[in-house]
């Protein structure tokens, strides 16, 4: 059985977000415990909510069944392919290192739902994690502590999903409903199945309907206006104009896990339409159900394009 025989997954970023200040944040947990990071949450997040087949080293996942990460070409004629080297480095656990299995991921929903061990958080707090501290743009309705947060149906969803090389999974809390969903995958394009099957889950077993927002038509003249290019850490972004919506060619640049990791295949061009001002919906291909936006300055001018959840600089 799956509980008794779990399978181990790379979680990327799902318990955090991937950028330098959970690493900052990773560091004052060492700090502050006097412990490594991984020790620190072992103890007092790990082993307390009975999360046994989590762990940080390949020395200890290897001595279980685990999955490796997949390159998935967007050409049907290519093969899949794994994808080496399998770890990030050690600085990254704070920012996602964890690798972990559904029995464990669920034993950490229950947690968020209010099912956790006596006196592991209070109540306040764990409804904190999951309230409203700041908007999030386009990326979700709003951020709490590490959660996305979302409205479907005047439902709150709270959610975080992790990526990393060749591995995509969701962890997605439904709290008015007493309702998980765990969707792990070992596929660099694993992020269309998981988004698919969340739209689905919520339909089928909550009746929560993800509609997509009504579609705008802008003039053409007023699509001209987001057309560049666009530089992030990972990828660029070129965006340009085709039949009345925005076409985004994204790049990729390689450099992750390892500084010398090459460029993975560029996913194809794919159309974008608008649904209000400055923010877009991927309507075809691997970015279908996606969103993104542009961001102005103070004086009006777009400075960048945020998609992914990351921001790339006009250039």
């Amino acid at each position: 059985m799956l509980a008794d025989l779990p399978q181990l997954v790379p979680l990327g970023a799902l318990f955090s977000c991937c950028n330098s200040g959970f690493a900052v944040a990773g560091r004052v947990i060492e700090r502050m415990c006097g412990k490594s990071y991984e020790q620190a949450t072992r103890e007092l997040v790990l082993e307390p909510l009975g999360m046994h087949h989590s762990y940080f080293f390949p020395a200890e996942v290897m001595t279980h069944r685990f999955v490796v990460g997949h390159q998935s070409p967007f050409d049907p004629a290519e093969d899949v392919y794994v994808l080496r080297p399998w770890p990030i480095p050690r600085p990254g656990s704070a920012m996602g290192g964890l690798s972990s299995c559904v029995p464990d991921l669920l034993a950490y929903a229950r947690f968020g739902l209010g099912g956790g061990p006596a006196n592991f958080l209070s109540d306040e707090l764990r409804v904190l994690m999951h309230s409203p501290l700041a908007p999030a743009g386009n990326y979700a309705d709003a951020i709490g502590t590490a959660w996305m947060l979302r409205d479907v149906d005047g439902v709150r969803v709270v959610e975080h999903g992790g990526a990393t090389y060749g591995q995509q999974a969701t962890l997605k809390l439904v709290p008015e409903r007493n309702f998980a969903q765990v969707v792990l995958t070992n596929s660099s394009r694993g992020g269309e199945l998981h988004t698919e099957l969340s739209i689905a889950l919520l339909r089928e077993h909550l009746g929560l309907d993800s509609s997509e927002p009504a579609l705008l038509s802008p003039a053409a003249e007023a699509l001209n206006e987001y057309v560049g290019h666009y530089e992030a850490w990972l990828d660029s972004a070129d965006v340009s104009v085709a039949d009345h919506q925005l076409v985004v060619n994204r790049t990729p640049k390689g450099g992750f896990p390892t500084r010398d990791t090459p460029p993975p295949p560029p996913p194809p061009p794919t159309r974008w339409s608008f649904w209000a001002k400055d923010r877009i919906l991927g309507v075809e291909g691997p970015m279908q159900h996606a969103r993104a936006e542009f961001v102005r300055d103070s004086a009006g001018k777009i400075t960048h394009l945020r998609i992914g959840g990351r921001l790339a600089a006009r250039a």
